[in-house]
């Protein structure tokens, strides 16, 4: 469904309502005057109808003739038994010929049957001119849909302006709300409005915002106390078997040692990963700079070309404009780390790692084991596309975390056998 402002929804449905409306007076109107003229005509020719058929009974001659008010008449025997059936007056629109205008003009008929003192039966019918009901109904239909196009315009240039004073508190308060940033300094609310409805909502905006405050507060120093609380058995704990391990004790034990601090070491990664996730998808990274991507690839690249030397993987970086994004130093330094260090980590032997800098992305392209992966599964949490043990499953996570609450759009795809991860920052 397409979106549409609170303005133009109210002023659609008005226009609507209004044509709708006024149609149908329209209608009535047109029906009433007809109805009127009708009336008018028809009492008119009742008149001189029961002056005719006086003049008839008394035995005074009648010439049929056309009169100055347009009138034409005809009264013409008739069988005395189809008067007495016929007592009603008949009246209906007709056409007559003015021989004086030379022309056919609508008329109004009335239609009658009587019998004289001589017990003899007529048929009288009058013809006078009516109104051009099809210019009635064009004169009608011009000034009504004038009268409605100008009542309409001035329906909404009233309403938009009553609409625009009414409604202000609360388009200060949306604005508000649009820039309003959990965990940093904002501005007040705005001056509250003196409408009953608008200082409840400001109201329950308020308490609402000093909920959400105390929630974020309160979880940033859980997770701050859980990471704490954590790592240090953790570290305590590699710690004491590192010591049991330079102690003098058996082949077999001093494995088992290995393994068990492998297996912490893994736990510790997890649970950084995990904290670190929850910071990102709790916004608690708000300070951004201007950080140029080119000198961050670079230093992450060499990092990681020492780590993995033994693979002897041929990586080059291509900057075909420097890319400045505004953007948290540590999340930027993350995620180029996180899609680096995939690209080292399910790599093989002797590959190739290309990295390419755009003035508005950055492509990541490497050689692996793996054909084409899923592209909506390989960003799940936990899923590995490899059983290597120092893959913990969560670093594609990590980097789609960041890209959505970074606005950064991210792309997988399979290509000339290669896996391609794709960052836009702008439009792409």
């Amino acid at each position: 469904m397409k979106n549409r402002n609170l303005l133009t929804s109210i002023i659609l449905r008005t226009t609507i309502t209004i044509t709708i409306i006024l149609s149908v007076w329209a209608s009535l109107v047109f029906f009433a005057i007809i109805n009127e003229v009708n009336d008018e005509i028809d009492d008119s020719l009742d008149l001189y109808c029961d002056y005719l058929i006086s003049q008839k009974k008394q035995g005074k001659e009648i010439i049929e003739t056309q009169t100055n008010s347009n009138n034409v008449f005809f009264i013409t025997p008739v069988d005395i038994n189809t008067a007495l059936s016929n007592q009603k007056s008949y009246y209906r629109d007709t056409m007559i010929y003015l021989y004086d205008k030379m022309e056919t003009e609508p008329a109004r008929a009335l239609t009658q049957y009587f019998i004289d003192e001589g017990n003899r039966a007529y048929k009288i019918e009058i013809f006078t001119s009516s109104i051009e009901k099809k210019d009635l109904i064009e004169t009608i239909a011009w000034w009504l849909f004038t009268l409605a196009l100008i009542l309409l315009l001035t329906i909404i240039i009233v309403y938009v302006w009553i609409y625009k004073k009414s409604m202000k508190p609360l388009y200060l308060l949306l604005n508000w709300q649009k820039n309003y940033n959990l965990g940093k300094k904002n501005q007040p609310l705005p001056q509250m409005s003196s409408i009953k409805e608008f200082q409840e909502l400001y109201i329950a905006t308020n308490q609402s915002t000093q909920r959400v405050e105390k929630a974020f507060e309160e979880q940033k120093n859980f997770i701050g106390n859980a990471s704490h609380e954590i790592q240090t058995p953790l570290a305590i704990s590699i710690n004491r078997l590192e010591n049991i391990l330079n102690q003098d004790i058996s082949e077999e034990l001093a494995e088992e040692i290995v393994k068990t601090i492998s297996t912490l070491e893994h736990l510790t990664r997890l649970n950084k990963t995990l904290l670190l996730l929850t910071k990102i998808e709790n916004n608690q990274f708000l300070e951004k700079e201007n950080l140029s991507l080119a000198s961050i690839v670079n230093n992450s690249m060499e990092v990681f070309k020492e780590i993995y030397e033994y693979k002897s993987i041929k990586s080059s970086i291509e900057v075909e404009s420097d890319l400045n994004v505004n953007i948290n130093k540590t999340l930027c330094e993350v995620l180029i780390n996180n899609l680096i260090k995939n690209a080292f980590i399910h790599n093989i032997e002797n590959g190739e790692i290309s990295i390419k800098i755009y003035s508005n992305k950055i492509v990541f392209s490497n050689t692996s084991k793996s054909n084409e992966l899923d592209a909506e599964k390989i960003f799940q949490r936990f899923f590995k596309e490899s059983s290597s043990n120092s893959s913990i499953g969560l670093g594609l996570s990590l980097v789609k975390s960041i890209c959505n609450n970074n606005n950064i759009k991210l792309d997988y795809y399979w290509q000339n056998n290669l896996h391609n991860f794709c960052l836009c920052f702008f439009k792409c």
